[in-house]
């Protein structure tokens, strides 16, 4: 992995042997359990990572060493050590370290996550108090300070001491120090140095000072950086002298010597094969391959004429690997509009009687490589192309599209917003025998666009239903590029008028459509059925919805509707003294009226069987023994004895 960073655009997202954005990321560490354990105490975690840098006799490996959750105190005393004020730190970390403009200073304190290094048994060999640590040595490593700014620091667990970095202008690479043959090696771009043949890249030694300075580095290929780190700890440099001769200086990551001049090399940035997932498409965690250029596409073949046909490199230790097919020349890259990276190679075969190809945009449908990091890696293709029968052989290749100009003319006064990129498309002559080269060739076929080997052979199949031209891949493709060109076109225009259409406009155009779309459902079902409708479905749907003829229509059929509530709802449509509710609603009246009395027969039964349960026995009485008299209203009493 390498890293560049200029000195005027700060970031450390994922720039660094490791970084945190705040206490809570340097926690999920110590939670996943990627910290040693007998790490010393506190907020903080010793990696169980380890990396390896130089010394005097060789390498050494250490751990990077993490601490967060300081208080403003105890930051404080960090910040006096370096003569950095309160203020201007809490400035710098809102400024370039992602902190909330909201943040003060004892917030910013607890946050941050400072670093230092150890040795592999623990012992501190830098103090934790740096935003990110690169050692380069076993004596130096460069530090961001916290003034966000980049210092190199001798490596002292008591007073390191920063000094300035010797360039102005600069970016920065790193090998990150895997293994003990591929050490911590750091390269500046230096520039301010005048090389008008290309970069020039300066190797640090142990101490931070120039060691190796290379000028007229130049990548011609597409790669990210202009160097490349093999397996085996060299570090090659494509190099252009005046006269354009091509070469490569090699530098042993390990001894810091330049060892050898060999040939010269190009990157190129290899990505994902295609899905029909764009987002996936677009993805740019590319792998760099080195390759080295042996020959170059004829005319004739579209976008690729012209193009290097490259072997790949060996990435252990940079020799060009063969594929082990006697006919194989190499392999040119595919580029495609709006997607970056390299996603497809056409290999090309050459003998006595001229060239073949075969395009590769992944592996086949069931591969174990389908859809991993390393699908489109050359490797993995020279295993792909051993299997003849999973890829077709074009006798000739065509990949291109209309000219910039009168594509783009024919788009005069359309909104440019809405014009795609001019489609490509890609044409064949076949072998006539894909197992036979000297059964002959074919016409020009169109192929499409899909560079899957499932649709390259799918497209071979059905030649018979494509378009061809005897001589000319152009003629042939041109009204399919267009076609597909104002395919794209209307659907970017619709989108784009979408967008920017006020909403209540586009409710309004929803619901006209939809009516539309009703009406026509449900004159179809009248001219089919006459008055004999069905009971639900879209044509019940139109009656509530457009009323008239079709509501009438239901109505004389059925005298009644799935669910009364849907009366309301016409009413509410229509108005309440519209012949559409006036229609409907006397039954759903009658079907209410109806329910409310059934419900009130319910209540009332359910009301007396309650009354049952609360009803009491008479209270009782006791016998009376004595005389029960009554006033008979004549001055004279009747009594009655029990």
């Amino acid at each position: 992995m390498v890293l560049a960073i200029s000195a005027f655009c700060i970031s450390l997202h994922a720039h660094a042997w490791k970084s945190y954005s705040d206490a809570g990321s340097l926690l999920a560490d110590i939670s996943r359990g990627r910290c040693v354990e007998d790490a010393p105490k506190g907020f903080n975690c010793l990696s169980k990572d380890i990396r390896y840098v130089r010394t005097d006799t060789g390498t050494m490996p250490v751990r990077l060493w993490s601490v967060s959750q300081l208080d403003g105190e105890q930051m404080g005393a960090i910040l006096d050590r370096y003569n950095l004020p309160r203020e201007d730190f809490t400035r710098y970390a809102q400024d370039y370290g992602g902190q909330s403009k909201g943040n003060d200073y004892n917030w910013i304190s607890k946050q941050v996550v400072l670093q230092g290094l150890a040795a592999e048994d623990g012992t501190i060999l830098l103090p934790a108090e740096y935003i990110q640590v690169l050692p380069i040595s076993d004596k130096v490593a460069l530090v961001m300070a916290l003034d966000y700014r980049y210092y190199f620091v001798t490596l002292d667990p008591e007073q390191p001491r920063l000094f300035r970095l010797p360039f102005k202008h600069y970016e920065f690479y790193f090998i990150y120090g895997r293994t003990p043959e591929t050490p911590f090696t750091l390269m500046f771009h230096d520039k301010t140095a005048t090389d008008a043949r290309g970069k020039t890249l300066v190797v640090m030694d142990n101490m931070g000072k120039e060691v190796h300075r290379i000028t007229g580095v130049v990548n011609e290929g597409s790669g990210d950086y202009d160097f490349y780190h093999y397996g085996n700890g060299k570090i090659a440099f494509p190099v252009k002298g005046e006269d354009g001769t091509g070469l490569s200086v090699v530098v042993n990551s390990l001894t810091l010597e330049m060892e050898e001049v060999g040939p010269y090399f190009e990157t190129l940035p290899v990505g994902y094969a295609l899905t029909d997932d764009w987002s996936r498409n677009n993805r740019s965690d590319y792998k760099q391959v080195p390759v080295q250029k042996v020959a170059a596409m004829t005319s004739g073949h579209g976008i690729l004429s012209g193009e290097s046909i490259y072997l790949p490199m060996r990435h252990e230790d940079g020799e060009v690997t063969p594929f082990g097919h006697p006919n194989i020349l190499g392999m040119v890259p595919l580029y495609l509009p709006e997607i970056e990276g390299v996603r497809g190679w056409l290999v090309v075969y050459e003998a006595a009687d001229g060239r073949w190809y075969r395009l590769i945009g992944g592996a086949v449908d069931g591969d174990l490589m389908r859809g991993k990091p390393q699908e489109l890696l050359p490797a993995s293709v020279m295993d792909y192309i051993l299997g003849r029968k999973n890829y077709p052989p074009f006798a000739d290749i065509w990949i291109g599209t209309m000219d910039e100009d009168e594509y783009y003319g024919l788009f005069a006064g359309a909104d440019r917003r809405d014009v795609p990129e001019p489609p490509l498309r890609i044409a064949a002559r076949y072998f006539k025998d894909p197992m036979n080269r000297s059964a002959g060739v074919t016409d020009w076929y169109d192929v499409g666009m899909d560079i899957g080997p499932e649709e390259l052979w799918a497209a071979y199949e059905a030649r018979d239903r494509k378009s061809t031209h005897p001589d000319n891949p152009m003629a042939m493709e041109r009204p399919l590029i267009l076609a597909t060109a104002r395919e794209w076109w209307e659907s970017n225009k619709a989108y784009r008028e979408y967008l920017e259409t006020p909403w209540d406009v586009l409710q309004a155009r929803y619901e006209a459509e939809s009516r539309a779309t009703l009406k026509a459902s449900a004159d179809a079902i009248l001219a089919m059925s006459g008055t004999d409708v069905p009971y639900g479905d879209d044509f019940y749907t139109a009656a509530r919805t457009l009323g008239g003829t079709y509501l009438s229509t239901y109505w004389r059929r059925w005298k009644r509707l799935p669910r009364s509530s849907d009366a309301y709802d016409i009413c509410s449509r229509f108005g309440n003294n519209s012949p559409e509710c006036n229609l409907v609603m006397p039954w759903a009246q009658n079907a209410f009226d109806a329910q409310r009395a059934q419900e009130q027969k319910a209540s009332d039964a359910y009301a007396r069987q309650v009354e049952l349960t609360k009803r009491k026995p008479p209270a009782y009485r006791p016998p009376s023994y004595g005389p029960r008299c009554y006033d008979q209203g004549n001055g004279k009493e009747l009594c009655f004895y029990d």
